[in-house]
């Protein structure tokens, strides 16, 4: 009967190259992550490397998607209205945003969006899966009639998740309650279903 068992050696290796690659990531940007520094950083063998991920590019979207985890929104109740859910969702945003290795890494996305030809194919698809959890908010917000049937949803989550990005890395300040709270506010009240 064959073992189905998973080889702690090859856990530790995966653990220990993408360790090494998030590190780089926030430590020199994607310029810095590649197989070499990988290699040396990890202490695992460039075959190994290459056993897990076939392509540089596989690699660092892995590193990307370990440091930038699309955030799960909360579980509040559906009765709360859409501004309490998105108030919810907004939170779990900036904390997110506030994480330092989160900040760390932002300059390394928007590096390979902008930079990186392979790379950037692979960023609407990452973007968007951090932008879904929002995007079913809003979608849900607009079949309850709660907010404008008109509305469009990416433009609504721009507005949303925007200011959290501005505060964060241009202006450096904290994302607090208050500012959270004016912003899911502003955004209801332009976009509320007028009854």
């Amino acid at each position: 009967m064959k073992s189905t068992s998973v080889d702690v050696r090859v856990i530790a290796s995966r653990a220990a190259i993408m360790k090494a690659v998030t590190e780089l990531l926030t430590e020199v940007g994607l310029s810095g992550v590649t197989i070499d520094s990988v290699v040396t950083r990890s202490g695992v063998a460039r075959a190994t490397v290459y056993r897990h991920w076939s392509t540089r590019r596989a690699l660092v979207v892995d590193g990307l998607n370990q440091l930038m985890k699309a955030p799960t929104p909360t579980t509040e109740s559906s009765d709360q209205g859409a501004e309490g859910r998105l108030a919810g969702f907004v939170a779990t945003l900036a904390a997110e945003f506030g994480e330092q290795r989160w900040a760390a890494a932002m300059p390394a996305l928007l590096e390979a969006a902008r930079r990186d030809p392979d790379l950037s194919e692979q960023m609407p698809a990452f973007l968007e899966a951090r932008r879904a959890p929002l995007r079913s908010i809003l979608e849900e917000a607009v079949r309850r009639g709660e907010l404008r049937p008109e509305i469009d949803i990416d433009t609504a989550m721009d507005q949303l998740a925007g200011p959290l990005l501005f505060r964060r890395l241009i202006s450096n300040l904290p994302l607090t309650q208050s500012f959270r709270d004016t912003i899911v506010q502003d955004f209801c009240r332009i976009n509320r279903v007028k009854t």
